[in-house]
């Protein structure tokens, strides 16, 4: 149940009965364990949401409404703060509140009274799968959707306006590709229901699955229990590993025979057959050609955007150092207080040998070699944690910083976290390289669009990938100049739809000659769009992912 202040906990709690003599359903529903880390407040008291690494503020975007109440209950598409839904029921407006996530709504319950309105019947509460009813039986009612949540749930708002007579897919909630293999699902006929698996009680995802009745569930990486979870139902799972991991991968507690999954990296498949997939197949990263396209940049984008040479990524500082603890913390359970001091000195000997030749990984071999009985002990823990991929993420950090500095004095310039200050500074860069974060979709376009070279610096320990960047800037025509690998030469033809470079020096002169010819990099660029379009679009790999599903059939089932 929700904890706040007394004041905030009589409030929920008045309005936690009024919802029980109206819809005990709901109010057992609404007393179910649910994570709450997504949720805060800034210093001024706003609502905040962390949704995909970015604290939101549900306070924006959500004034209070003036005028005339509306005739009829409309359908209020989230909750957000709950300020605009408190002013427009002060009014006397009625509505149908539509909100998938039971924490955020316990929290505005907290804030507002909306007793009478609920006991009333003014406000009716529809919790999460429960959208399908809503979209059936609501379809001619009008809609508010919540300014601050929208872009959290459009794919939700696009099943509701359509009236769920569409199949659907349940797609754990994830970041990177959630929304491009969705919009590309839609595409095909395919509505999508996002899940927050990690926070959600099990009860209330199992009954997901029973009101949405989904043909099948995507999940970008893996995520712990869902293989497992979907067996259960006999839904059909299909995983895309997209980004590294320091451990390796979970095995599955039992058989999970319709879960299928893909991976990124050849090196992969192995381990996860290891782990007790039955399917799993390597599975190359992609972009989407229909949204992520060229610009033609006027005026201030033209200024903002045009670079020799552009960098778009993180600068993997905050999580490099994190990284090293964890390696220091496991060392300090699985040797002893007593050898971690030595144990660090062999660590630092490791990094400063890595320092010295970045264009090779270098990290595994100095590892066993400068701490040999620490590797041996850390094995016979069994920690999950690979200490060659806890260090080499620090690594890692570091030449991609080398990597940027080397290219600064053509003009480079770098957009991403704010970790790059201090990165830069330290590898003696102009603080003016740093460009800030790159913060929308039609913003990383514009950078791709911009620059006659688009860098690709990948993390040091897996240089045998093609990598989500590399798809996206030939995605956007631009010329991409990435690392030398046996993936990049058996998807790409090299030279004619990008160009790759092995050490520094080479890829100094590349730069160089680009930069002489950029007439030519823009004709690279141009083959490398037709190359995604032709060969590596997210609808070809969603064919392979989704081979053997069957998109047509019934309707989902009516909520119980």
């Amino acid at each position: 149940m929700h904890r706040g202040s007394s004041t905030e906990e009589r409030r929920f709690a008045i309005n936690f009965e009024a919802i029980v003599r109206r819809d005990h359903e709901l109010a057992e529903r609404l007393a179910l364990p649910v994570g709450t880390d997504h949720l805060g407040r800034d210093a001024e008291g706003r609502t905040l949401r962390l949704w995909r690494g970015t604290w939101i503020d549900l306070d924006a975007n959500a004034p209070a409404e003036t005028g005339e109440p509306k005739r009829g209950a409309s359908i209020r598409f989230g909750v957000g703060s709950g300020r605009a839904l408190d002013a427009e029921l002060a009014r006397g407006e009625s509505f149908t509140l539509w909100e998938p996530d039971p924490a955020l709504l316990r929290l505005v319950l907290s804030r507002y009274d909306w007793s009478e309105a609920i006991e009333s019947g003014r406000l009716e509460i529809v919790l999460g799968a429960d959208l399908v009813r809503l979209a059936r039986w609501g379809r001619t009612r009008r809609i508010v959707v919540d300014g601050a949540t929208a872009h959290m749930r459009s794919h939700e708002l696009r099943l509701l306006r359509g009236g769920a007579r569409r199949p659907i897919a349940v797609f754990v909630e994830g970041r990177l590709l959630v929304d491009a293999i969705s919009n590309a699902l839609d595409r095909r006929g395919v509505d999508v229901y996002q899940l927050d698996v990690e926070r959600l009680s099990r009860e209330e995802l199992d009954r997901a699955l029973r009101v949405l009745a989904p043909r099948f569930a995507v999940a970008i990486n893996e995520v712990s229990g869902v293989a497992e979870w979907t067996a259960d139902a006999d839904l059909p799972l299909v995983v895309w590993e997209i980004d590294p991991t320091t451990d390796e991968p979970r095995r599955l507690e039992r058989r999970a025979p319709h879960a299928r999954m893909y991976t990124y990296r050849r090196a992969h498949v192995e381990a996860y057959r290891r782990a007790g997939w039955s399917t799993v197949e390597h599975l190359p990263l992609a972009a989407d050609p229909l949204a992520r396209r060229p610009r033609h940049l006027l005026g201030p984008d033209r200024l903002r955007y045009r670079a020799n040479v552009a960098f778009v990524g993180a600068s993997m500082a905050e999580q490099a150092n994190a990284h090293l603890e964890r390696f220091a913390a496991t060392l300090a359970k699985v040797r002893g207080e007593r050898e971690l001091e030595d144990d660090l000195a062999g660590l630092e000997r490791v990094l400063t040998e890595q320092s010295k030749d970045l264009d090779r990984y270098l990290v595994p071999e100095l590892l066993r070699r400068h701490l040999p009985a620490a590797l041996d002990a850390w094995e016979r823990s069994g920690a999950t944690d690979r200490p060659d991929a806890l260090v080499g993420e620090y690594a890692a950090s570091l030449r991609r910083a080398a990597v940027i500095g080397a290219v600064a004095p053509f003009g480079a310039r770098v957009w991403g976290d704010r970790g790059w200050v201090e990165l830069l500074a330290s590898a003696g860069v102009d603080a003016r390289c740093y460009r800030g974060p790159a913060g929308n979709r039609d913003e990383i376009e514009k950078i791709y669009s911009g620059a006659i070279v688009n860098l690709d610096v990948g993390r040091l320990y897996q240089n045998d990938i093609a990598t989500l960047r590399v798809f996206d800037v030939l995605a956007c025509g631009g010329l991409c100049l990435t690392e030398r690998n046996e993936e990049i030469e058996s998807l790409f033809d090299v030279g004619t739809e990008l160009d790759v470079y092995s050490n520094r020096d080479e890829l100094l002169a590349k730069v160089a000659h680009h930069l002489d010819h950029p007439e030519h990099a823009l004709a690279i660029g141009t083959r490398g769009r037709l190359a995604i379009q032709q060969r590596h679009s997210l609808d070809l790999r969603l064919d392979r992912l989704l081979a053997g599903i069957e998109l047509r059939g019934s309707e989902p089932a009516r909520a119980a």
